[in-house]
C-alpha cells in the first residue's frame, strides 16, 4: 500500500472552491461513526464541477466510479479506503488548529491522496472523493 501523498490543488481548482467554502460549513450535516456527513443534495451537486478540476488519481488506473461526500471531522476518525481505491480528502474549513490527516497538519490549497485506512484529527470540513474501479 502506498503511503499518503501531499499534493497541491492547481490553480484552477481553487478558483472554483472559493466560491463553495461557506455553503459547505453551512450546510446541514447529520452524524454517521466519528464524523458527520453533509446531506444537502444540492451542496454536493454544486461540489462536481470542482471534481472534475482534479488531477487524476496516482498511476494509470481508469477509475469507472466516483462517489463524492462532503464531510466534516469532528473528533479523531479513521477513513476507510475499499482495495484498489484510491481517495482524495481536500480540507474546505479548518475549525480549530491541530487538524490533521495522517499526522500532517492541514495547510491551504493541499489536498492527500491515500490507498489504505488513515486517520484525521479534528476539527475540519473536506470533499472526501472517492475513485473505485468498480
Amino acid at each position: 500500500m502506498a503511503e499518503p501523498r501531499l499534493l497541491n490543488l492547481p490553480e484552477v481548482a481553487l478558483d472554483a472552491l472559493a466560491p463553495l467554502k461557506e455553503s459547505l460549513r453551512l450546510a446541514t450535516y447529520k452524524p454517521l461513526l466519528d464524523y458527520e456527513i453533509c446531506v444537502a443534495e444540492e451542496v454536493i451537486k454544486d461540489v462536481i464541477p470542482f471534481v472534475n478540476h482534479l488531477p487524476p488519481p496516482a498511476g494509470n488506473v481508469s477509475y469507472p466510479e466516483i462517489r463524492v461526500n462532503v464531510v466534516h471531522f469532528i473528533k479523531s476518525a479513521s477513513i476507510p479506503v475499499p482495495p484498489e481505491s484510491t481517495a482524495m480528502i481536500v480540507p474546505v474549513h479548518v475549525a480549530t488548529e491541530g487538524a490533521k490527516i495522517a499526522g500532517c497538519a492541514l495547510a491551504p490549497g493541499n489536498y492527500w491522496e491515500i490507498t489504505k485506512e488513515e486517520q484525521v484529527e479534528p476539527d475540519f470540513y473536506a470533499l472526501l472523493v472517492l475513485f473505485q474501479k468498480s
